[in-house]
């Protein structure tokens, strides 16, 4: 599927004795400047599924917006940002569901925004998202449970960030092999909830003038698993 410029695929639903509502693509979406995508419904179950790629140049937009119980913006292999590309998830649902089954690549000044107030959001990449200078991944929640989770690499190039802000009892930032900021890089953790927890099963890498700040009120801080002291010994 391929949307040219000011091109706009539009899908308001809103019939609540329907159990779910389906965009599928067995390949790839294309979206050309200017081009929009839009699907919101406050249906059960909300399904926008990608075979291969979505691939957004410059201005280009994807909006998924539902109050539904169950919003799934699942992606098989990759999700390329160009410049000024967006993607916007934004869900008051039980479940909401972000998965990009192998790489999201955000190029300068592209940008990711997922916003819930669900009881559980999981932002999920099954091996690695790379953001180019000026590229900005948001995720911001209410709710009781907030997962980010990478199977594998964040490398962060200079200018990018990673923001993740919840009030919720339980917020994980969670990747399974290593985060590597070049100069410049920002990840920002904040909650004030009663848990918190930052894991990194292998190393952090952090070039010149790249920043990993980490914030709360709540009652447990759990950063990568050992103490500062070991954090920064690893680090430096």
């Amino acid at each position: 599927m391929e949307v040219f410029a000011d091109g706009k695929i539009s899908s308001t639903f809103l019939d609540p004795t329907s159990p779910s509502l389906i965009l599928q693509v067995a390949q790839t979406i294309r979206l050309n400047a200017g081009a929009t995508i839009q699907v919101r419904s406050t249906s059960p179950s909300l399904l926008l599924q990608v075979s291969q790629t979505i691939r957004l140049n410059a201005g280009a937009t994807i909006q998924v917006r539902s109050t539904s119980p169950s919003l799934l913006l699942q992606v098989s292999q990759t999700i390329r940002l160009n410049a000024g590309a967006t993607i916007q998830v934004r869900s008051t649902s039980p479940s909401l569901l972000l998965h990009v089954a192998q790489t999201i690549r955000l190029n300068a000044g592209a940008t990711i925004q997922v916003r819930s107030t669900s009881p559980s959001l999981v932002l999920q990449v099954a091996q690695t998202i790379r953001l180019n200078a000026g590229a900005t991944i948001q995720v911001r929640s209410t709710s009781p449970s907030l997962l980010l989770h990478v199977a594998q690499t964040i490398p962060v190039n200079a200018g990018a960030t990673i923001q993740v802000r919840s009030t919720s009892p339980s917020l994980i930032l969670q990747v399974a092999q290593t985060i590597c900021l070049n100069a410049g890089a920002t990840i920002q953790v904040r909650s004030t909830s009663p848990s918190l927890i930052q894991h990194v099963a292998q190393t952090i890498r952090l070039n010149a003038d790249a920043t990993i700040q980490v914030r709360s009120t709540s009652s447990a801080l759990l950063n990568n698993q050992f103490t500062l002291h070991n954090f920064l010994r690893k680090i430096f």
